[in-house]
């Protein structure tokens, strides 16, 4: 379900803004970093407001964005590509923050709404958060 968004974000800018966007993971895995970075190194379960770490990611995008989105044709390629090259670099080198080469690896912890516990690794629950979430 996360590749198809990913999928259709790039559909949107190559198929109808006609930008090939080569930066395009970068976004996906600063998003990616933004939720999982606070689960793992402070600690926080999914409780923890997921609008404050997904504003990392956002203010993230937008600095890189306001640079790319002015420019247009081979300049903008160019320019995603050395952005997508430089966080690619930055990536396997910061190996204490993200994992390096090997990546990171969590659980999912489970999500307590007063009495009820519900855990994505329950085939049932994950049978219908799968079903309601493509809907």
């Amino acid at each position: 379900m996360i590749l198809s968004i990913f999928a259709m974000g790039y559909d949107v800018s190559l198929g109808f803004t006609n930008q090939c966007s080569l930066g395009h993971s970068v976004m996906f895995g600063a998003g990616a970093y933004a939720i999982l970075l606070p689960i793992l190194h402070l600690k926080q379960d999914c409780s923890c407001p997921c609008s404050f770490c997904l504003g990392r990611g956002i203010v993230f995008s937008l600095v890189t964005g306001i640079i790319a989105v002015r420019l247009s044709e081979a300049y903008f390629v160019i320019v995603t590509a050395i952005f997508s090259a430089i966080f690619h670099l930055l990536a396997v080198d910061l190996t204490w923050l993200t994992g390096g080469d090997d990546g990171l690896s969590a659980t999912l912890p489970s999500l307590h709404l007063g009495f009820v516990k519900w855990s994505l690794y329950d085939p049932l629950v994950n049978y219908f958060f799968s079903l309601f979430s493509s809907r």
